[in-house]
C-alpha cells in the first residue's frame, strides 16, 4: 500500500484578505475544507496541516489530523519555490517522526475550495500510474492576453495576432491556467528536484466556475455566491 500524504498549507498571515484562512463559506474555514476533502480521498492515508496560527491548530484538532507549526524561515510567503521548499522540509521530518516512507504528496492549498475529491482522486492516480511524476489541475481560459513595455509605453499581443482575430471558438490556441486547486507529485522528484512539477506532468481540467483561487476579497464573495446559490456545492 503506497503512503500518501496531503499536504495542506494554512498560514494565519496574509497580504489580500487578513487571517484569509479562517474565512468561511457556508460553515465551514477554508482551512477545514481541505482537510474534510482529503478524508474522503481513496487513496490519501496522511493528512498534514502546516500552519503559524493557534486559532488555525485548536481548529483543526477536532479533525484527528497532524498539524505542525510552520517554521520561522517559512512564515512570510517571500520566497522563491517557498512552498516547495516548506513541503520538503515537512516531508523529512514527518518522514522520520513516523519512521516511514511517504511517495506521494498531494498539496492542497485551502484557496482552492471548489475542487471535487474526484478531481483529487484523479490526480493521484495519474502519478500512481507510473506514467507522470506529477499531475495538477488546470482551467481553459479564452484570454487576450497582452505585455506592456515600459520603456516606449506602449503594449503588444503575447498569444494572438489582432490581425487574424477570428470567433474565439474558431482559434487556432488554445491555452490553460494553473488553478491551483490540486498538485500530486512523486516524493523522491519533489527532493531531488526542488519542484513539486516535473518533466512527465500530467493534468486533469476543471470547470472555470470550479477554478476560483481565492487570493482577494472578490474571489472569497464570488465563492460564497456559487456554493449559497447552489451552482456548486462543496465537496466535503
Amino acid at each position: 500500500m503506497k503512503n500518501i500524504l496531503a499536504f495542506i498549507p494554512a498560514r494565519i498571515g496574509s497580504q489580500g484578505i487578513k487571517k484569509k484562512n479562517l474565512e468561511k463559506i457556508g460553515e465551514l474555514c477554508l482551512y477545514e475544507i481541505p482537510i474534510l476533502q482529503a478524508k474522503k480521498s481513496k487513496y490519501i492515508n496522511h493528512i498534514l496541516l502546516s500552519t503559524d496560527g493557534d486559532e488555525i491548530k485548536k481548529g483543526a484538532n477536532k479533525y484527528n489530523i497532524n498539524i505542525v507549526d510552520r517554521p520561522e524561515q517559512f512564515k512570510y510567503d517571500n520566497t522563491i519555490q517557498e512552498v516547495d521548499n516548506l513541503m520538503i522540509h515537512s516531508l523529512k521530518e514527518y518522514e522520520k517522526k513516523l519512521d516511514i516512507s511517504i511517495d506521494i504528496m498531494v498539496l492542497l492549498y485551502p484557496t482552492g475550495p471548489l475542487r471535487t475529491v474526484d478531481e483529487i482522486d484523479q490526480c493521484i492516480e495519474q502519478v500512481l500510474s507510473g506514467e507522470f511524476d506529477s499531475s495538477l489541475t488546470i482551467s481553459e481560459d479564452h484570454s487576450y492576453l497582452w505585455a506592456i513595455d515600459k520603456n516606449s509605453q506602449t503594449t503588444l499581443p503575447t498569444n494572438y495576432k489582432p490581425e487574424e482575430r477570428g470567433p474565439r471558438q474558431k482559434e487556432s490556441w488554445n491555452q490553460y491556467i494553473e488553478n491551483k486547486a490540486v498538485y500530486a507529485f512523486n516524493t523522491k522528484m519533489l527532493v531531488s528536484t526542488g519542484c513539486r512539477i516535473g518533466k512527465k506532468c500530467g493534468y486533469i481540467i476543471m470547470d472555470k466556475m470550479s477554478s476560483i483561487d481565492i487570493d482577494g476579497q472578490e474571489d472569497l464573495e464570488l465563492a460564497r455566491i456559487i456554493v449559497k446559490n447552489k451552482f456548486k456545492k462543496l465537496d466535503v
